[in-house]
């Protein structure tokens, strides 16, 4: 058997129908997601799993067409570091009330604590690595 060569007609024409296909599937999850009955029922009714699994998915369909979109990948950096400011900065909050701090050591399992403390210094190792003013602070001491 020979290996079947696709020519650049065929190839846009399938990525075309795959994009067609992509967007009609994203329409219909729009459609059903828009009203607010539907979004409170998706949320009851979910896992945690199949939620997390929605949210990366959203995220990489997201990524994928920013990617794509001259000026957009730099707004959506924004975005995803704005998310991921704002999760620390709660976190923390939370963790700054005596309730919920004894809340979470009391649930927490010696290998959670471990874990959200290596979670912890691996945030402060990007902020480290990624900020430049702080870098050249950290190589300073």
């Amino acid at each position: 058997m020979g290996t079947h060569k696709v020519s650049h007609t065929d190839y846009n024409s399938l990525s075309a129908r795959s994009q067609s296909s992509g967007l009609n599937a994203l329409k219909y999850v729009i459609g059903v997601m828009k009203t607010a009955k539907n979004w409170k029922d998706f949320a009851r009714v979910s896992s945690v799993a199949s939620m997390i699994w929605f949210q990366d998915e959203g995220n990489f369909i997201h990524w994928i067409v920013e990617e794509q979109c001259a000026g957009a990948f730099e707004v959506l950096m924004e975005s995803w570091q704005t998310m991921g400011w704002q999760a620390i900065k709660r976190a923390h909050s939370l963790l700054g009330q005596k309730q919920h701090w004894v809340k979470f050591e009391e649930k927490s399992t010696e290998m959670e604590m471990e874990e959200w403390k290596q979670r912890c210094w691996g945030v402060k190792g990007i902020v480290e690595d990624n900020s430049p003013l702080v870098k050249a602070l950290v190589q300073v001491r």
